[in-house]
C-alpha cells in the first residue's frame, strides 16, 4: 500500500494507452453486463461484433474482474494492483523460503519480485501484471508437490495455474511452465531415484491436467477464436519479434540507476523495460560465490529470461522460432524477462543470506538492505509509472452525446489518416487524451456505449480484416453502407455525394453517411425491421415482410450465434459473406439472435465440476491436518 498509494489514490489514477483504449472500454462492457446479471460473451462495440469472453485479455471469468462491476475504474484498478502486488511478494517469499532461505532473505526476494522495474512497468496492462503475480505461487505449490510426493499440492499448483490462465495473458503461462521445468531439472531431479522421477512426472501431469480442466471454461472458447483470427497462421517472424530487447538497452537498464529520467529504450518501456538496481544486482552476484546447487536454478532462469528477451537480436533466434512453435503465436519477446525477475529475486535472497548470515544482527541488517531496495524501486516507480487525472475515465464526450441524441443503431468510424494526427498541439497531456476521447479513437467509442466498425484488438476475425482494408482504401466503399456506418469522424472533407457534415468541434468533423443502410433490414421484399432489444449476447427484431424474404442484421456472424423466427429455430445464412441473415415468412415476425461460444456449456460444466472437487479435496485436507 505504501508503494502504490501515490499512484492509485485521490485524484490520480494509473494510465497508459492500453489502459484507456483496451482495459477501460472492456471494463465498461463488464460493468454493464454484470450489473444486468449476464456474462458478456460477445462484444458488439468493435469490428462489427467480435467474441469477448473468448478474448483472454478481457479476463471476464477472473475473480478480480468483479471489482470493475461495482467500483469506478480507477478504484477497481487500485484495489486489483495492490492485491496482486501482495500476492506476488508473498508467494515469491514462500517460494524462496521453501528452497531453504531464511525469513529475512525470503522476504527480500518477495520485495524484489513484486516491485522491480519490470513488474511496475507492467502495471500498464492489468492482464500482464495479474498473470505475472501468479507465477511464484504456481512454482511454490508444484515444488512442494514434487519434494513431498503430494498429489494435493499438485492439484493446488493446477488451481493456481488455472487462475493464471483466467487472469488473461497466456504468454506468462508458457513462461511459468518453462520456469517449472528449469527449476525441476536444476534443483529437484538431481539426486532423485529413477522411481521418484516417474512419480514426479506423474505429479507434474496431474498439475497440468488440473489446470486444463479448471480453466477449460476460458481456453476452449479462446482456441475457437484464435483459429479464426490472424493468429491462426502464426504472426510471422517480424511481427512475432517486435519489441525485442536490444543489447544496448539491456546494458543501459542494468547499469544506469533510475534510467527513465535520462534514457528512452527502443520500444514501449512497459514492454521492454526492466530495472533491478545496483544493490539487488550486487546481492545476486554475491550469491554466485556460494553453493552452486543453490544458485544454479535461479541463475539459469535469469540467463534464459535475458536470452529469450533479446528476440531477433539473439544469434540463432530465427532457428529457434522455426523449431519451437509457441514462439510463432506470441509477440513481444521482451516479456520473457519475467523469468529473469524470478531468477534475480531468488539470487538476491541467496546473496543477502550469504553476506549477513542468519543471526539476530543479520535481521536488522536485512531490514536495512530491504528498505534500501524498496526505496530505490519507489524512486524508479515515481518516474516510470504512468498516471493521469482520474477525471479522464469519468469524462463523457460531447461527440458521443450528440451521436446518441440522434438515435438509431448506426455505427461510427474514424478515417485512418485522422488517427495519425490526433493529440497534436494539445495544451496539456490531459487535454490531449480528452481529445482522443472526443475523437472516439478505437476502442473509445465502446466506452461510450457506441458501436464502432473499427477496433483496437489483435483477437479479431481475419475475414473482417479484408473489409477494413477495403474501407481504408476507399471512402466510398460499399462496406460503409452495408455495415450501417452512419457517422465518420475526420479532420478533412469527405465526398459530398456520399457524406454530409453533421457537426464540427474545432478541427474535428462529424460526417453522416447518406447511404448507410439500416442496421436491421428486409431484403427481397417490401417490409420493415425494428430492433426491439439489443444486448451483447442477444438481439430481438420485430419485422414485417409483404412476401417471404430475408432479414439482415448488419452484425458479424460467427459460430455460436443461433436464430429463432417466431420461436422456431432457423438457420443463419450469411449476407455479404460475413453478416447475419435469416429467412422470414410473409407478415409479422419476431426474430431473436442469441450467442453462446461453441462448446462453452461443456467446458463450463467441466471447469465447474473441477472447482467443486478441488474445493472439496482442500476442505478434506484441512480437516485431516493435526
Amino acid at each position: 500500500m505504501a508503494f502504490w498509494s501515490p499512484y492509485l489514490g485521490g485524484s490520480r489514477s494509473l494510465f497508459s494507452d492500453l489502459l484507456l483504449r483496451v482495459f477501460y472500454p472492456n471494463s465498461c462492457l463488464i460493468r454493464d453486463s454484470f450489473r444486468a446479471l449476464r456474462i458478456p460473451f460477445w462484444n458488439p462495440h468493435i469490428y462489427g461484433g467480435v467474441p469477448f469472453l473468448a478474448n483472454m485479455q478481457s479476463a471476464v471469468l477472473y475473480p478480480a474482474t468483479l471489482l470493475y462491476a461495482w467500483l469506478p475504474f480507477p478504484a477497481a484498478l487500485s484495489c486489483s494492483q495492490m492485491a496482486h502486488s501482495f500476492l506476488a511478494a508473498a508467494s515469491m517469499a514462500g517460494l524462496a523460503a521453501d528452497t531453504g532461505l531464511s525469513l529475512p532473505a525470503a522476504i527480500l526476494a518477495g520485495v524484489v519480485f513484486s516491485f522491480n522495474g519490470y513488474a511496475v512497468l507492467h502495471s500498464a496492462a492489468p492482464s500482464n501484471f495479474n498473470s505475472y503475480a501468479w507465477m511464484p505461487l504456481v512454482l511454490m505449490m508444484l515444488g512442494r508437490a514434487l519434494r513431498k510426493d503430494s498429489w494435493r499440492y499438485a492439484v493446488a499448483a493446477g488451481a493456481a495455474l488455472a487462475l493464471e490462465v483466467l487472469a488473461g495473458h497466456p504468454q506468462f503461462v508458457l513462461y511459468t511452465a518453462l520456469a517449472a521445468g528449469v527449476l525441476w531439472a536444476a534443483e529437484i531431479a538431481p539426486g532423485s531415484a529413477p522411481r521418484s522421477l516417474g512419480r514426479q512426472a506423474g505429479l507434474g501431469a496431474l498439475a497440468a491436467g488440473a489446470a486444463a480442466i479448471l480453466s477449460a471454461v476460458l481456453w476452449v472458447p479462446a482456441a475457437q477464436l484464435a483459429r479464426a483470427s490472424p493468429m491462426a497462421a502464426g504472426l510471422g517472424y517480424d511481427w512475432a519479434t517486435s519489441y525485442s530487447l536490444s543489447p544496448r538497452d539491456a546494458l543501459s537498464m542494468l547499469a544506469v540507476p533510475l534510467w527513465p529520467r535520462i534514457l528512452a529504450p527502443e520500444g514501449d518501456p512497459s514492454v521492454v523495460g526492466f530495472y533491478f538496481g545496483w544493490l539487488t544486482l550486487a546481492l545476486a552476484i554475491a550469491a554466485l560465490g556460494g553453493d552452486r546447487r543453490r544458485w544454479r536454478g535461479p541463475a539459469l532462469l535469469t540467463a534464459l529470461g535475458f536470452a529469450f528477451a533479446l528476440g531477433r537480436h539473439l544469434p540463432g533466434y530465427r532457428v529457434l522460432y522455426g523449431l519451437f512453435p509457441p514462439l510463432r503465436f506470441f509477440r513481444f519477446p521482451a516479456q520473457a524477462l519475467c523469468l529473469a525477475c524470478l531468477g534475480v529475486a531468488r539470487l538476491g535472497g541467496e546473496g543477502l543470506e550469504s553476506l549477513l548470515g542468519r543471526g539476530a544482527v543479520s535481521r536488522r541488517g536485512a531490514l536495512l538492505v530491504g528498505l534500501a531496495i524498496f526505496a530505490e524501486y519507489a524512486l524508479f516507480a515515481s518516474r516510470a509509472v504512468g498516471t493521469i487525472d482520474a477525471s479522464l475515465y469519468a469524462y463523457r464526450s460531447p461527440v458521443a452525446a450528440f451521436i446518441k441524441s440522434r438515435g438509431g443503431f448506426g455505427r461510427v468510424m474514424m478515417t485512418p489518416r485522422t488517427r495519425s494526427m490526433l493529440g497534436r498541439g494539445a495544451k496539456s497531456r490531459l487535454a490531449a487524451w480528452l481529445g482522443f476521447r472526443d475523437s472516439l479513437l478505437p476502442n473509445l467509442a465502446a466506452a461510450e456505449g457506441l458501436d464502432d466498425a473499427d477496433g483496437f484488438e489483435v483477437m479479431r476475425f481475419s475475414s473482417y480484416d479484408r473489409v477494413l482494408s477495403q474501407i481504408d482504401a476507399d471512402p466510398r466503399s460499399r462496406w460503409l453502407d452495408l455495415l450501417g456506418v452512419r457517422y465518420v469522424l475526420t479532420f478533412w472533407g469527405l465526398p459530398k455525394d456520399k457524406f454530409v457534415l453533421a457537426k464540427a468541434w474545432g478541427p474535428l468533423r462529424l460526417y453522416e453517411n447518406k447511404n448507410a443502410l439500416p442496421r436491421a433490414r428486409i431484403e427481397g421484399s417490401a417490409g420493415t425491421a425494428r430492433i426491439a432489444a439489443y444486448e451483447p449476447n442477444r438481439v430481438l427484431i420485430e419485422a414485417f415482410a409483404r412476401s417471404p424474404a430475408r432479414l439482415v442484421l448488419a452484425d458479424v456472424d460467427a459460430p455460436g450465434w443461433r436464430a429463432a423466427v417466431n420461436g422456431s429455430a432457423t438457420a443463419i445464412t450469411p449476407s455479404s459473406g460475413i453478416l447475419r441473415a435469416v429467412a422470414v415468412p410473409a407478415g409479422r415476425s419476431r426474430v431473436e439472435f442469441r450467442y453462446l461460444p461453441p462448446y462453452f456449456s461443456a467446458a463450463a460444466g467441466l471447469s465447474g465440476a473441477g472447482w467443486l472437487l478441488a474445493a472439496g479435496l482442500g476442505a478434506l485436507a484441512l480437516r485431516r491436518r493435526p
